[in-house]
């Protein structure tokens, strides 16, 4: 499923969705910018950092509703991300 996050001002995106235990995570721009793991990262963390053209993430263990929210730097080329619990 793809779902829209919401800008806040400065360079922060957020969304609260119902996700599914067990599916792999990747955050997508509308300009076709894919942010995920670096490479060797732990793709199970809730939190950490997101590299242009990483991995997909797999932090989710137990299905229901997560906030997601991701900062980024000023180059679009970093960022970082926590997932909570609702």
């Amino acid at each position: 499923n793809e779902f829209a996050m919401t800008y806040v001002h400065p360079m922060q995106f957020t969304t609260t969705q119902n996700l599914e235990a067990g599916y792999n995570l990747k955050f997508n721009s509308p300009w076709d910018v894919q942010f995920g793991t670096p490479e060797g990262g732990d793709n199970s963390v809730m939190s950490g950092s997101l590299v242009n053209g990483g991995g997909d993430l797999n932090p989710i263990t137990q299905s229901g509703t997560y906030q997601a929210t991701l900062n980024f730097d000023s180059t679009y080329s970093n960022a970082t991300f926590e997932i909570t619990a609702e």
